[in-house]
C-alpha cells in the first residue's frame, strides 16, 4: 500500500507539472498572439536563408534591370523585389543617391518622369518659400537681439556716469574725515592687530560687500589725494597693505572705512549725532564667513576694466545709490530715441509669439549644428554645415509647434551626406520625421517600443530576460532610448548607418514596420554571453554599449535581426 501511495503521488506530480507546462505554453502563445502578431508581416517574408546573405543585395545591374529599363519600356516595376533585395543586403553605394528618394517616399515607384519633375518643382517652390519666410524672421530676431544688446550697454554706461558724478560730489565732503581717521589709526592699533593685518595681507580678495555696514558707500580715489599733510609713515604702511592702492571705500557713521582690496579689516567711525560717543577708532578682524560678494560691484568693476578706465576713477556702490540710478535711467529712457534706448519693435507680418518661439529654436539649432559630426570629413566644410542649418531651420519654421528637439540634426546629417543637396534631403527628412516624431518627448512611440522589447525578449530569449529582471529589474529598457530615438545613428559608423537605414526602410515594406525592435534585440543577443557572465546591471549595460558605439559588426547584427524576424514569423504562423 505504501508503494501504491508513492506511485500515485508521483503520478499526480507528473500530471501537475505537465499541466502547468501546458498552461505556461498557452500563456506564452497568448502573449505572442496579442502583443507580437502586429510586429511582423506574415505575408511578405524571406524564408530562404541563402537569400539572407549579404551578397544578395541591390546592385547597380539589378537597379538597371528592375527599374531603369522597365521604366523606359513603360513596364510595371517589381518594387517588392527591389525592397526584398535591399532588405537582404542593402544597395550598392554608387546607386544610393538614386534609390533613397524612393525608399524615403520622396518619389513613388509608380511615378513617371513627368510626375517626378512635378514633385521636384513643387518641393523646390515650397522649400524656397519657407526659406524666405524664416530668413525674414531671422532678421527680426537679430534686430531685436542687437537692440537689446545696445540697450544693456547704454544702461550700463549711464549707470557708470551716474555713479561717477555722485562719487565726485560726495568725495570732497568725506575726504577730510577719512584723513583724520587714517591719521589716528596707528596710535590706537595694537601690535597684535598689526601682525594680523600683515599675515592676512597675503590673501587679498576684491569686491566685498557687508550687509551690516551703513547705507552710504563712497569710493575714494587715493591717488587724487595730493595733500602734503598725508606723509605719515603709518598711513603709508596701512595703504601699502592693499594690492590695489587706488580705491578705498568710506562709510560714515552708519559708515565704515573698508579697504576694498583687503576684506579683513573694517574701521568704524563716529559722526553727526553720535559724536557724543567719542572719536575712538578701532580695528576689527573680519572672518571670511562674514564676507558676501556684491554682484553689482563685480559687474560695474568688470565694465570699468573692459572700458579701460583709469585706476583713479571713483564710483559709488551700495543698494541706495544703485536703485536711485535705476530710477533715473528708467525715467530718462522713454525720452531718448536716438541714442540706443528702447524703440518700438517691428515684427512685420509675424506675431510676437512666432518671433519669440523661432528665436528660442534658432539658438538650439545653432548649438547642435556647430557640434554635429565635426569629426566626419563632410562636415568639416562650413558650407555643408550651412546646408544642415538651412534644412533644420526650414523644418522648424514649418513645424514651429513641434520646434527643434535635440537629435534632429543627427537625423538630417546622413541624408545630407548622401544627397549633398538641401531640397531633396529636406523632403526625405520630413518623411522620416513622420515615423520618428512619436519617439521624441511628448510622444507615445518610445513607450510602445519598450513594451514590445519586453515581450520580444521574454519570448525569444527568456534566459536573458530573467537576468535583466533579477539584476535590478531594468526591464523598462531605457538603455535602448538613444537607439530608437535616432534610428541607431550614433551606434554605427557612417558607412554602416547608410546600410542600417535603407534596411529599415525596406523592411517596413516587406516584413515588419518595427524592424528597429529586432535590430535592438539582435544587439542584445550579440553580447548576451558578456552580459550574463559579468552579471551586468542597468548601469553596466549603459556603459558597455556607450563604449561599443561605432564598433559593432553591422552586417552580423542585421543578419541576426532578420533571423529573429523569421523566428517570430514562424511562432505566429504556428500559434
Amino acid at each position: 500500500s505504501s508503494m501504491a501511495s508513492l506511485c500515485n503521488t508521483m503520478r499526480r506530480q507528473i500530471l501537475s507539472r505537465a499541466f502547468y507546462g501546458w498552461f505556461a505554453y498557452c500563456r506564452h502563445l497568448k502573449t505572442v498572439r496579442i502583443h507580437l502578431t502586429s510586429l511582423v508581416n506574415p505575408v511578405l517574408k524571406i524564408e530562404n536563408n541563402e537569400e539572407l546573405a549579404s551578397n544578395f543585395s541591390l546592385t547597380s545591374f539589378d537597379w538597371t534591370e528592375l527599374f531603369l529599363n522597365k521604366q523606359q519600356e513603360n513596364l510595371p516595376i517589381d518594387k517588392k523585389e527591389i525592397y526584398r533585395r535591399i532588405y537582404s543586403g542593402g544597395c550598392e553605394p554608387s546607386i544610393r543617391k538614386q534609390v533613397w528618394p524612393y525608399l524615403f517616399s520622396h518619389y513613388p515607384f509608380e511615378s513617371t518622369i513627368e510626375d517626378r519633375n512635378k514633385i521636384d518643382h513643387t518641393t523646390i517652390e515650397r522649400y524656397h518659400q519657407l526659406t524666405n519666410e524664416w530668413h525674414s524672421a531671422e532678421e527680426i530676431v537679430m534686430q531685436i537681439e542687437l537692440q537689446n544688446s545696445n540697450n544693456r550697454k547704454n544702461t550700463l554706461a549711464k549707470l557708470l556716469n551716474f555713479t561717477s558724478e555722485t562719487t565726485h560730489n560726495v568725495t570732497e565732503s568725506t575726504l577730510t574725515s577719512i584723513k583724520h581717521v587714517l591719521a589716528s589709526i596707528p596710535e590706537k592699533m595694537s601690535f597684535a592687530h598689526q601682525n594680523a593685518l600683515e599675515r592676512k595681507d597675503s590673501n587679498l580678495s576684491n569686491d566685498v560687500f557687508f550687509e551690516d555696514c551703513a547705507v552710504h558707500t563712497v569710493a575714494i580715489p587715493i591717488i587724487e589725494e595730493t595733500s602734503p599733510d598725508r606723509t605719515s609713515t603709518d598711513d603709508n604702511r596701512l595703504l601699502s597693505s592693499s594690492s590695489n592702492k587706488s580705491v578705498m571705500i568710506a562709510r560714515t557713521r552708519t559708515e565704515s572705512v573698508i579697504d576694498r582690496s583687503s576684506p579683513y579689516n573694517i574701521i568704524d567711525t563716529s559722526t553727526d549725532a553720535d559724536e557724543d560717543e567719542g572719536d575712538d577708532t578701532h580695528m576689527k578682524p573680519i572672518d571670511h564667513d562674514e564676507i558676501l560678494i556684491n554682484e553689482q560691484d563685480n559687474e560695474v568693476d568688470q565694465k570699468l576694466l573692459d572700458n579701460h578706465l583709469s585706476p583713479s576713477s571713483s564710483l559709488t556702490s551700495g543698494t541706495d545709490v544703485y536703485m536711485d540710478a535705476v530710477e533715473i535711467l528708467s525715467d530718462e529712457q522713454p525720452n531718448n530715441g536716438s541714442d540706443g534706448s528702447l524703440t518700438p519693435i517691428c515684427y512685420g507680418s509675424f506675431t510676437k509669439e512666432t518671433i519669440d518661439a523661432f528665436s528660442v529654436n534658432l539658438h538650439r539649432i545653432d548649438k547642435d549644428v556647430a557640434r554635429c559630426d565635426r569629426t566626419y570629413t563632410y562636415f568639416t566644410n562650413m558650407n555643408n554645415l550651412k546646408k544642415l542649418r538651412n534644412i533644420m531651420c526650414t523644418y522648424v519654421w514649418d513645424n514651429l509647434t513641434t520646434g527643434y528637439i535635440q537629435g534632429m540634426c543627427d537625423l538630417v546629417a546622413p541624408l545630407l551626406v548622401v544627397f549633398d543637396e538641401e531640397v531633396i534631403a529636406y523632403s526625405c527628412f520630413c518623411y522620416l520625421m513622420k515615423r520618428l516624431l512619436p519617439n521624441f518627448p511628448h510622444g507615445a512611440g518610445m513607450d510602445e517600443h519598450f513594451g514590445h522589447m519586453r515581450s520580444l525578449l521574454q519570448i525569444l530569449d527568456f534566459e536573458l530576460y530573467e537576468h535583466i529582471h533579477r539584476t535590478g529589474d531594468f526591464t523598462h529598457f531605457y538603455f535602448c532610448y538613444r537607439w530608437f530615438l535616432l534610428d541607431f545613428k550614433r551606434e554605427f559608423i557612417y558607412e554602416d548607418i547608410f546600410l542600417v537605414w535603407e534596411t529599415i526602410a525596406a523592411a517596413r515594406r516587406t516584413v515588419s514596420k518595427r524592424f528597429v525592435l529586432f535590430i535592438a534585440l539582435a544587439m542584445l543577443k550579440a553580447y548576451r554571453e558578456i552580459i550574463l557572465d559579468n552579471r551586468m546591471d542597468f548601469t553596466d549595460i549603459i556603459r558597455f554599449f556607450n563604449e561599443m558605439a561605432e564598433r559593432h559588426d553591422t552586417r552580423e547584427i542585421l543578419r541576426a535581426a532578420r533571423e529573429l524576424v523569421l523566428e517570430l514569423q514562424q511562432l505566429v504562423d504556428n500559434k
